[in-house]
């Protein structure tokens, strides 16, 4: 753009530049159009931008932005003006948009009465360049949030005398309290009597607790069941759609449905987390023995993902040796999931690599666990998130934090499952080269009677076993 929108009649006649002014007038915010020199000449305005601030169409233009908005000398009006002529000035210097803070800037009353209305904004100034490439024109764009931050003001306010009014209650109890503890000390042999009782009220309000953790924890899987159920309509009214099975779709449709599948799948899996996280705890986790082959598990995984993985520009490697393994199948792929999916979030470039070692031989003549690696070549753990790694809620410190979603229980969960449903461990170790590196050490065979949650064998001697 060689000037500001409204000389594009010269290119394309007088059609464009009444297409340039409706778009201009029809934008949602509040808009100004100002030269790049020293005084910031106001050349076009929009009826929002005039709305907003009060102000005639008539005054604006060839006039400097600061001639007409002075700022407020009673308020903070000088720091306003201060900071948005930085702001503008940064703008023609580095040539880039720069998105302001929170403004403070009082508008004048255009009663003459020389007072000032207060608003707050938030700015954003836009270059506009020639052919040549320099910056000869500004879009300031302000956006009006002055109910919104008197809003939080009044909030705030009301919250401090909130607060002032639980301190008075709480000296009042403190108060209550030393006079009862003063009357205590006056009958000390029947408060000894009274402490003998509170105690025992406390042992049994200890076990009381310890057996609503557990009905918290059954009310939570049960709960989650129930939020199951529509989610799935959800999804699979979702992917109905997508696939036009109910008619056909235009663009958008199918992309707004698609989101809707994903956010679908995405609650569900943490539905799902949340269910096995309070199965394990309430001690209520279901073991569902059976024979498989370790490699068809990772060709599922694979399968699972993989276009994840390309998506991300990342190698996921797959080292699928035949094994027959008797174990939870279901429980075994949730973990390597949990697994692979944590490398792939905190990959940035490289792979991510899943190989079995076989287990090597005891002294006594059996066999030692089996060794399942999941390695990337990501950002790695530092050692404080390493102490907390397989806490629940807990998630990496780095700065693909906010980028990549999760609760945090993924690990969590993966580190449960292994000790409690796969009779292991899962350990972690950095790798020397830059990366991280998780070993999930398990028996090859778990037998009915090992361990303390609830067994149950799968037979699967009639079901033919893909090998590698």
């Amino acid at each position: 753009m060689q000037n500001d929108p409204f000389s594009a009649s010269k290119v394309n006649g007088e059609s464009a530049q009444t297409d340039y002014l409706r778009l201009f007038e029809a934008m949602p915010h509040p808009y100004l159009i100002l030269k790049a020199n020293e005084s910031f000449t106001i050349t076009a305005v929009n009826d929002r931008y005039l709305s907003a601030t009060g102000t005639a169409r008539a005054a604006l233009p060839g006039h400097g932005l600061f001639e007409i908005f002075p700022g407020n000398p009673g308020g903070n009006g000088g720091i306003g003006v201060s900071e948005l002529r930085t702001s503008l000035e940064r703008v023609m210097r580095d040539r880039v948009q720069d998105i302001m803070g929170i403004q403070k800037y009082d508008i004048p009353r255009r009663d003459n009465s020389g007072g000032f209305d207060v608003k707050y904004w938030r700015p954003v100034n836009t270059p506009v360049f020639d052919a040549e490439g320099r910056v000869t024109r500004i879009i300031h764009h302000l956006e009006d949030i002055t109910e919104f931050v008197l809003e939080r003001e009044r909030t705030s306010r009301e919250n401090s005398e909130k607060a002032e009014r639980v301190r008075e209650r709480a000296d009042h109890m403190e108060a209550e309290a030393m006079r009862l503890a003063h009357e205590r000390r006056e009958a000390a042999e029947r408060e000894k009597k009274i402490m003998a009782e509170a105690n025992r009220q406390l042992d049994e309000a200890y076990s009381r607790l310890k057996d609503i953790d557990r009905l918290k924890s059954m009310f939570i899987a049960s709960m989650s069941h129930e939020l199951r159920t529509p989610l799935n309509s959800i999804i699979g009214f979702s992917n109905v759609l997508v696939n036009e099975w109910a008619g056909p779709l235009n663009g958008e449709q199918r992309d707004n449905l698609a989101i809707i599948a994903r956010a679908g799948k995405h609650l569900l899996g943490l539905i799902n987390d949340v269910i096995d996280v309070s199965k394990i705890e309430a001690g209520k986790m279901d073991v569902h023995l059976e024979e498989f082959d370790l490699a068809d598990v990772q060709r599922e995984l694979y399968v699972m993902m993989g276009k994840d993985a390309r998506d991300r520009g990342l190698s996921l490697n797959m080292e699928a040796p035949s094994r027959i393994m008797r174990a939870d199948r279901q429980r075994l792929s949730q973990c390597l999931l949990n697994l692979i999916s944590n490398s792939l979030k905190y990959t940035e470039r490289g792979s991510v690599h899943v190989r079995a070692l076989p287990p090597p031989k005891s002294e006594n003549g059996g066999n030692g666990h089996l060794h399942i690696i999941v390695e990337d070549t990501g950002i790695g753990i530092n050692n404080e998130d390493a102490r907390n790694l397989f806490s629940p809620f807990v998630r990496f410190n780095s700065h693909l934090h906010s980028k990549e979603k999760g609760t945090g229980l993924g690990l969590y969960l993966a580190k449960k499952l292994a000790i409690q449903v796969l009779r292991g461990d899962l350990l972690y170790e950095p790798r020397s080269e830059g990366g991280s590196r998780f070993i999930l050490a398990i028996p090859e065979t778990i037998h009915e009677s090992t361990g303390s949650l609830e067994i149950h064998a799968t037979e699967t001697a009639t079901k033919p076993l893909t090998r590698v």
